[in-house]
């Protein structure tokens, strides 16, 4: 029952975020807030977005060797590097645009639920990986 009422409300302000999603105006974001790849955003949408935050920010944690490989596809990666991107050049909300692929989100990734099969391989939905917050 907790899952699926965090998953609510993950969707929820999700839905909220993109709803009211105007262009960034360049004001710092504040409060507790993540920025996460937009999960309506098609996969092949948000490579662009991933390779620009990695020219500027560690990706080393969604690599083959690091912490946040699993699960092991774009929009978990996309998310993980979106936020930790957001996080380091002072929330600013154009910091978390990545051509309108990411939002912010009020919801802790990191925190977020599991699949049934996530659960019994032992993953969250983003691998169980720390989400940056600042």
């Amino acid at each position: 029952m907790k899952v699926v009422a965090f998953f609510l409300s993950f969707a929820v302000s999700v839905l909220l975020a993109r709803a009211a999603a105007p262009q960034p105006s360049g004001r710092v974001v504040n409060g507790k807030v993540w920025c996460v790849a937009n999960p309506a955003v098609p996969p092949d949408s948000l490579q662009k977005g991933l390779d620009y935050a990695c020219s500027q920010v560690d990706c080393s944690a969604i690599q083959y060797t690091g912490n946040c490989v699993y699960p092991d596809n774009i929009h978990a990666h996309a998310s993980w590097v979106y936020n930790y991107y957001f996080q380091m050049k002072a929330r600013y909300d154009y910091n978390c645009y990545f051509d309108n692929t990411a939002l912010i989100s009020s919801t802790d990734p990191s925190k977020s639920p599991a699949t049934t099969i996530d659960l019994i391989i032992g993953f969250t939905r983003y691998g169980g990986c720390y989400y940056l917050f600042k």
